[in-house]
């Protein structure tokens, strides 16, 4: 066995130059199958294998890991295409308007996420569903489908390089998983560079029509609920609020919960946990890079949902906007706010189920995230004032740290 329990054939196929052709015809021959849907991720995959190769400097176990993740996605392609033409009822799923969860990531959209998701008759999509949505889960497997450990101990792997990951973000199969694992199926999605340092894939990324990555989520779950009908898709992806004229051309019914947070608060929490991500990969992580690149990005994002707000391109009485301020002080409270924007129930004996849910879930009961801007290069009430009319715009207090 070589590093991190890779056996000797997987450690070197980790040395060998990522090439769509070879990762294409490797995932054929795993699943006998052979029809993509497509070539339409093509040009994405490329860019990716590109930046993984040349900018990503990636250590054998970060490339072992990276194209182990490549390959588990060409075959799931694969599945999802063959099982939708076994099964052509499939692509006749109604998604019918979708609660999702975005906006300033590290301000409390995992815990909105699950909070909206234990209303009954709603649903969030789980981790080792999205790891392998073929076939799909049925009610009577969701407790003992073999996938469940499968994704669990993918999952775990990237906690034991990281320890203490979890006090930052918890992972686990049966927890609700953000969209950009479903969207991964184009590759195109944010995932690949939340991992890894790929300035020229992610450049791309932003700019690129994501018309496709929202067609692949639809797939996706069009095939998770056809064998368990009836609930709501509760959604969840920080990244959905740059892409937000194309999520709701896929879903014209969807209301969108807009997460807000102090930026800098956010970026010192957010570089902290990226940090973490790259370094399982890679040897070479620079801390202060990621915070310069991530401020970048996230005043690009905030100046672009103002204005699509304020030009009319979404429609913004399908919007609502939740502080995190405001949420930390009573997060029961917030969802029962969001409940009454949302138009839906709240009952006193659901009051009492988060109540009890966020009992067994104390703030701290992973461990403490410590992050600061501190060693980072930045100069905070500089940055402040750049991103001034996104906090003046939603009110957002500044945070003490």
């Amino acid at each position: 066995m070589g590093s991190a329990g890779i056996d000797t054939a997987e450690l070197v196929a980790a040395h060998e130059p990522f090439h769509r052709v070879v990762l294409l015809a490797e995932a054929c021959a795993e699943t006998g199958l052979h029809d993509f849907g497509g070539d339409d991720f093509h040009e994405p995959l490329d860019r990716l294998l590109v930046s993984l190769e040349s900018e990503a400097h990636l250590h054998p176990v970060g490339r072992w890991r990276v194209r182990e993740q490549v390959l588990r996605l060409l075959r799931g392609r694969l599945m999802l295409v063959d099982h939708r033409r076994a099964n052509p009822e499939v692509v006749g799923e109604v998604i019918e308007a979708p609660i999702v969860v975005c906006g300033s990531p590290r301000a409390g959209t995992s815990i909105t996420h699950q909070l909206l998701a234990t209303a009954p008759g709603h649903r969030a999509p789980l981790a080792w569903e999205f790891w392998q949505p073929t076939p799909p889960p049925t009610v009577d497997g969701q407790a003992t489908d073999p996938r469940i450990q499968l994704a669990d101990d993918d999952l775990r792997l990237t906690t034991s390089l990281s320890p203490g990951l979890d006090a930052v973000h918890e992972y686990g199969a049966r927890l609700p998983r953000e969209c950009g694992h479903a969207m991964a199926f184009s590759f195109r999605t944010d995932v690949f560079g939340a991992h890894n340092s790929i300035p020229g894939y992610t450049s791309w990324f932003h700019g690129c029509d994501m018309s496709d990555a929202y067609h692949w989520h639809r797939v996706v779950l069009q095939v998770l609920q056809s064998r368990m009908h009836g609930d709501r898709w509760v959604l969840k992806a920080p990244g959905h609020v740059q892409f937000l004229p194309a999520l709701f051309d896929e879903y014209p019914d969807a209301q969108v919960v807009v997460c807000h947070r102090d930026p800098l608060a956010m970026i010192s929490s957010l570089t902290s946990l990226l940090s973490r991500l790259r370094a399982n990969g890679s040897d070479q992580v620079d801390a202060a890079r990621i915070a310069r690149a991530e401020i970048d990005n996230f005043l690009r994002q905030f100046d672009l949902l103002m204005s699509w707000i304020d030009n009319g391109t979404v429609p913004a009485d399908r919007i609502i906007h939740q502080r995190f301020d405001e949420f930390l002080l009573d997060e029961v409270a917030a969802v029962s706010r969001l409940h009454d924007h949302l138009g839906l129930p709240f009952s006193d004996a659901h009051h009492q189920a988060l109540n009890a849910w966020l009992d067994n879930r104390p703030r701290g009961s992973l461990g403490v995230h410590e992050h600061s801007l501190e060693g980072l290069g930045l100069d905070p009430e500089a940055e402040r004032i750049r991103f001034s009319r996104y906090i003046d715009r939603f009110s957002i207090a500044k945070e003490s740290r």
